[in-house]
């Protein structure tokens, strides 16, 4: 969640919004976090393929081995 979602979060709560609309602004950043995880859980799965192919496709495609291990070392929620 950002800064500026928490920041409108804390401030709905406090000016009166309904229960109901709390949920929904508290149901949206639990859908956002869901969809970040997913995400980087992706690049992680294309980062372990990439690794998994040899040399050979890895010229075929454009990409050398180094370039591989540069971004299988990136943590998964990086792009």
């Amino acid at each position: 969640m950002s800064a500026e979602q928490y920041t409108s979060f804390l401030s709905a709560a406090r000016f009166g919004r309904s229960a109901a609309q709390r949920a929904l602004g508290v149901a949206a950043m639990i859908g956002t976090v869901l969809e970040q995880m997913i995400a980087a859980h992706e690049r992680w799965r294309q980062r372990q393929a990439l690794l998994a192919l040899d040399d050979h496709l890895l010229k075929d495609i454009g990409v050398s081995r180094v370039d591989v291990e540069r971004e299988a070392a990136k943590r998964p929620w990086e792009e």
